[in-house]
């Protein structure tokens, strides 16, 4: 009695996530890694550094990266009261991605600043490839933080247990069926789908359910529901 075949056929089957996936890319290409090398070389090799013009690009980019940081973080918090309003608590990760790489920017520029102006006026020309390497632990951090959740969703992985449990709640306590087996996952910003497997001990309508489900549980945009009719099997 459910309304689209299993997950592995064409109808069930996980949509593709092209914002996850692009979210994940971009943390792991973040160009971290080449920011430690190249500092770590320049440690052992010192370049001619020109300060002033060094200086006056880094405030530049500082300032470009601010205006950037504030436009997507006004994005963020569109999408934050969005889901909000529909029950949904999770960003968009291709947002949540270029949010992060800006803020990197920003903050290693702050840091080229002040290693820029103490070498400008000390001559601690050290200073430059210390703060690259600081740096770049910093964008490397965010980037692994970044691929860690992205993984998860493309994994399929069920990332909210509250949501999970609330339709539990329903399904057993309120409609009075048997869970076999539910399964929660993400779509995309303010989408999930759901597969649950049902007991009942009556013929029940798999579009009741569905129906029931959706007004309940904001954000449902693909809903499989299989129900196994077992007189024996009433709840108690």
């Amino acid at each position: 009695m459910s309304d689209c075949a299993p997950r592995s056929s064409v109808c069930g089957a996980l949509p593709e996530d092209p914002e996850v996936a692009s979210g994940g890319a971009d943390g792991a290409l973040s160009p971290w890694a080449g920011v430690a090398v190249e500092s770590a070389l320049r440690l052992y090799t010192p370049v001619e550094i020109h300060y002033r013009e060094a200086i006056i690009i880094a405030v530049f980019g500082l300032a470009v990266n601010i205006v950037s940081a504030l436009v997507l973080h006004d994005g963020e918090n569109h999408d934050h009261s969005h889901d909000e309003h529909e029950h949904e608590g999770h960003d968009d990760y291709n947002l949540r991605a270029a949010y992060v790489h800006v803020l990197a920017d920003a903050a290693t520029s702050v840091l080229a600043i002040a290693a820029l102006s103490l070498g400008a006026a000390f001559g601690w020309g050290v200073f430059d490839p210390v703060v690259g390497l600081v740096g770049a632990v910093v964008i490397g951090r965010w980037a692994i933080q970044l691929m860690r959740q992205t993984s998860l969703v493309l994994l399929d992985f069920e990332d909210d247990p509250s949501l999970a449990g609330d339709i539990r709640r329903t399904l057993e306590n309120d409609l009075r069926l048997q869970i076999a087996d539910l399964h929660l996952w993400r779509l995309g910003p303010g989408h999930r789908g759901l597969i649950v497997s049902l007991v009942s001990p009556s013929p029940r309508s798999a579009e009741e359910i569905k129906t029931t489900l959706r007004e309940r549980h904001h954000g449902l945009s693909h809903v499989t529901i299989e129900v196994a009719v077992c007189a024996k099997c009433a709840p108690e």
